[in-house]
């Protein structure tokens, strides 16, 4: 899963060559049967200077290429809900008020707002995931 979020946020944010082949090689795992793709990861693990045919690595590695795309599509989708001016000032700043209609709503460090909204005005300013309703 972080590896796929890693991965999402170079996709979104960034602007490198190869991003297009990046955002299709994201697609393989589904196009490749789960067998085939463990099989080549027995073939290509089975050389020097990496010997580990025949421990479980090669299935932990197979699942987590198998669902790495889910993580990437949940990354992507959040990071494009998120505003870059907003990310930039949560990365820069030290203390963030957060004002509705001329009141403070809540002030505090960017990880305390993000991680304990006051008020369902500042969950939803931060961002529309960390709002739940019940």
């Amino acid at each position: 899963m972080l590896l796929g979020l890693l991965i999402a946020y170079f996709i979104v944010r960034q602007s490198f060559l190869g991003k297009k082949v990046m955002d299709f090689l994201r697609t393989l795992p589904y196009a490749v049967p789960g067998s085939m793709m463990g099989l080549g990861f027995v073939v290509a693990l089975n050389k020097a200077p990496l010997i580990l045919t025949g421990t479980a690595f090669i299935i932990v590695l197979d699942y987590c290429i198998r669902r790495m795309p889910f993580g990437l599509r949940s990354g992507i989708s959040t990071l494009r809900q998120i505003d870059v001016a907003m990310e930039e000032a949560m990365s820069i700043s030290h203390t963030i008020v957060i004002m509705n209609q001329g009141n403070i709503e809540q002030a505090g460090t960017p990880l305390e707002i993000y991680r304990h909204p006051q008020t369902p005005f500042v969950a939803e300013f931060i961002g529309t995931t960390n709002f739940l309703k019940g």
